[in-house]
């Protein structure tokens, strides 16, 4: 239920609506009367049936037939993005159901777009600040200080080209800094599908689709310390989940889900939330999950109005 209620602060409703639907299955074979430190069970039952019910109303509510455009739109002013991701893992020496944090990276960029000549965009990101922390190895009695230095030498004119087609996708990505990266963030800013421009993070459909409508594209999937293959990648399903009123705004929810199989088992589920009007993206919340660790990764546009130089 904790989790629960994280995820949903978060931003990713879906992975929420998972897991309370998990423990409502379960929740038939507790005993209402145990007691959870100043918790009981039947608290924790009720708590978890009323979120249900709030995630499942708009479901009830009239039917959305409009169709609505979801792609960003060509031009875009600088606007910053903080860009926030943690892993957990399981250690060897550890008990088997116990994850520790084994990397925290937070990263601040400002984001411009522009239209390529063959429909595309060109959204070139300059990153204002980055901060990596390995906790593992402060566990394994290792300096972080040059690694700390690295950061911060490396993270100075460090920018990011990103070049999509006319259908959304990416097909290159460079990325350039003055100093050389410790290999783990050049992973995550070449390779990490989730520190790509907002823009960029989800293949939207060209036509305009109604609440309910989903379409698949493949993505790559990304975890720190080489936990999946460089070339990794999934078929993704996004769909359409609904379309809500927010004071002046309105906003789109795309939920994304991907599953791969064999040695590399791993599970993707997330949440895009968009202005429909101005077609920019605003927040994204994924959860990526295998056998031995998970990622949580957010992405939020800064408030604020957008930067003018």
């Amino acid at each position: 239920l904790p989790l629960a209620e994280a995820l949903l602060w978060l931003g990713d409703t879906s992975a929420a609506l998972a897991r309370l639907t998990e423990f409502e299955a379960a929740a038939a074979e507790m005993d209402p009367s145990v007691t959870w430190g100043m918790v009981r069970n039947d608290w924790l039952v009720a708590r978890t049936r009323s979120l249900l019910a709030d995630l499942r109303s708009p479901s009830r509510a009239t039917a959305d037939t409009a169709r609505y455009d979801l792609r960003p739109r060509p031009v875009f002013g600088a606007t910053r993005f903080r860009y926030d991701a943690m892993m957990w893992a399981h250690l060897p020496a550890q008990v088997a159901d116990t994850e520790r944090v084994v990397a925290k990276l937070t990263v601040h960029a400002t984001e411009r777009g522009t239209a390529s000549a063959d429909g595309g965009l060109v959204l070139r990101q300059t990153y204002d600040g980055i901060d990596l922390d390995l906790p593992l190895r402060a566990l394994l009695g290792l300096d972080d200080l040059s690694l700390r230095r690295q950061v911060r030498d490396a993270a100075r004119e460090l920018t990011a080209v990103t070049v999509t087609d006319a259908a959304g996708r990416v097909v290159r990505r460079t990325v350039r800094s003055a100093a050389p990266m410790p290999d783990e963030l050049r992973g995550a800013l070449e390779d990490g599908t989730g520190f790509l421009p907002l823009a960029a993070a989800v293949t939207l459909p060209a036509r305009r689709v109604m609440v309910g409508e989903t379409w698949r594209d493949s993505v790559r999937l990304w975890a720190p310390g080489g936990l999946l293959s460089p070339d990794a990648k999934v078929l993704a399903t996004y769909r359409l989940e609904r379309v809500v009123e927010a004071g002046t705004r309105r906003l789109a929810f795309v939920s994304i889900a991907a599953r791969s199989a064999g040695a590399e088992a791993a599970v993707l589920s997330g949440e895009l939330v968009i202005d429909v009007a101005s077609g920019e993206a605003l927040r994204l919340a994924a959860s990526l999950r295998t056998s031995a660790a998970r990622v949580l990764l957010t992405a939020l546009r800064e408030p604020g109005r957008p930067v003018t130089s």
